[in-house]
C-alpha cells in the first residue's frame, strides 16, 4: 500500500513538470520597415533667399521741372503703360517763376543798354576793346538766360513721355507746386525688371555671379521664373546685417514690380554621388549613422554626408551605390534588430 502511494506521487510530479513552459523563453522583437536602395545621382547646393521685384535703375528716366510751377492736371497713374509723346501731366508757371522771367528780361535789357554805353565810351576814347567785349558777353549771357526761362515756361504746359514706358512712380500731386529741378515722374523705359535679394553673410560668401536662380512668388500664385545672379553688393547693410544681390528677370516676366519673391540660388552641383533620403540619417554623440538591411537584420553603419535638399542628402563616406538602406522606422531600431518589410505582398491564393 505504501509503495502504491509513492508511485502515485512520482507520477503526479512528472505530469506536473511536463505541463510547465520554460521560464527563460524570450520573444525577439521585430520591426516593420521599408527598404530603399542607395542610388547615384546629381544634387545641387541651394541657398534660400527672399526679396522683392523692382524696376532696373539702369532703365529709369526722371522727368524734372525746369522752373517752379503748379501741377494743373495729372493724367497718368503709377504702374500704367504710356506711349511715346503721350501727355503725362500739365503745368503752368508759378507766380514766382513769372517774376523770375520778368527779372531776367529786365536784366537782359539793362545789359544791352550797358553794352551800347560802353561802345560810345570807346568812341570817345574812354573805354577799351576789352571793356566792349566784356559788356557784349554779359549782355549775351543775360539774354540767353531770359530766352531759356521763357522757352521752358512755354514748353511747360504739357509734359510728354519721351519713349514708350511704364510709370514707375509719381512724385507730385495735382494742384501742388514743384520747385525748380525737382523730379515729377520716374519712368521705366521698357519692362526691365530685376529681383533684389537679401543674403546672409555666410551665404553671400559662397555665391558667385552667374549662379542659377529660381524665383517664386510669395502670393501662392504658383509663378516661377528661372534667372541668374547678375550683381552682388560688396557692402553689408548696417541695419539688416545682410548683403544685397540682384537677378535680372527675362522680358515679359509674369512677376510684377513690388511683388515679394522667394529665391533658390544654386551654388554648386555634385554629380553622380550616392544619395539617400534625408530622414534615413540619424545623429548621436559620435556623429551620423544609418541602418542598412542585411539578412532581415538592421545593421548600424557610420556615415558622413555632404550637400542636401528638402528630401535628399549626399553620402560622402560609408555607403556605396546599390546597398539596401532602411528608410523609415529607423528611430526605433537598434543595431542587430530583426526586421520585416512593411510592403511584402501576400502570396496569391490558388
Amino acid at each position: 500500500m505504501r509503495l502504491m502511494y509513492l508511485c502515485s506521487a512520482v507520477l503526479l510530479s512528472s505530469l506536473s513538470a511536463c505541463g510547465k513552459a520554460p521560464l527563460d523563453t524570450v520573444i525577439e522583437p521585430t520591426a516593420l520597415v521599408s527598404i530603399g536602395v542607395v542610388e547615384l545621382g546629381d544634387i545641387a547646393s541651394i541657398v534660400p533667399s527672399f526679396g522683392v521685384v523692382e524696376y532696373d535703375p539702369q532703365f529709369l528716366h526722371n522727368i524734372n521741372s525746369e522752373i517752379e510751377a503748379h501741377v494743373t492736371d495729372l493724367q497718368v497713374q503709377a504702374g500704367s503703360s504710356v506711349k511715346k509723346g503721350q501727355v503725362l501731366l500739365k503745368l503752368k508757371p508759378s507766380e514766382s517763376a513769372k517774376i523770375d522771367i520778368e527779372r531776367a528780361r529786365r536784366d537782359a535789357s539793362t545789359a544791352r543798354a550797358n553794352a551800347a554805353r560802353v561802345r560810345r565810351l570807346k568812341d570817345d576814347g574812354l573805354a577799351s576793346n576789352a571793356d566792349i567785349e566784356q559788356a557784349r558777353s554779359q549782355a549775351e549771357d543775360m539774354q540767353s538766360l531770359a530766352d531759356s526761362l521763357q522757352q521752358r515756361s512755354n514748353t511747360l504746359s504739357e509734359v510728354r513721355s519721351p519713349e514708350d514706358a511704364i510709370i514707375e512712380s509719381i512724385l507730385v500731386e495735382s494742384g501742388g507746386i514743384v520747385a525748380p529741378g525737382s523730379t515729377l515722374l520716374r519712368l521705366s523705359i521698357g519692362p526691365h525688371l530685376r529681383a533684389r535679394l537679401n543674403l546672409e553673410l555666410e551665404d553671400a560668401a559662397v555665391i558667385e555671379l552667374g549662379s542659377p536662380v529660381r524665383l517664386n512668388g510669395l502670393d501662392n500664385s504658383g509663378l516661377s521664373i528661372e534667372s541668374n545672379l547678375t550683381a552682388k553688393d560688396q557692402r553689408v547693410d548696417p541695419a539688416t546685417r545682410m548683403v544685397t544681390a540682384y537677378a535680372e528677370l527675362p522680358p515679359h516676366s509674369t512677376l510684377l514690380s513690388g511683388q515679394a519673391v522667394r529665391a533658390e540660388i544654386t551654388t554648386l552641383v555634385h554629380s553622380k554621388v550616392p544619395l539617400i533620403p534625408v530622414n534615413s540619417v540619424f545623429y548621436d554623440e559620435r556623429g551620423q549613422y544609418v541602418f542598412i538591411s542585411e539578412n532581415d537584420t538592421a545593421v548600424l553603419r557610420r556615415v558622413t554626408t555632404g550637400v542636401s535638399n528638402k528630401s535628399t542628402i549626399e553620402v560622402t563616406t560609408g555607403l556605396t551605390a546599390g546597398e539596401r538602406i532602411i528608410v523609415d522606422a529607423a528611430a526605433v531600431l537598434t543595431d542587430g534588430m530583426k526586421t520585416r518589410l512593411k510592403d511584402v505582398l501576400a502570396e496569391p491564393q490558388q
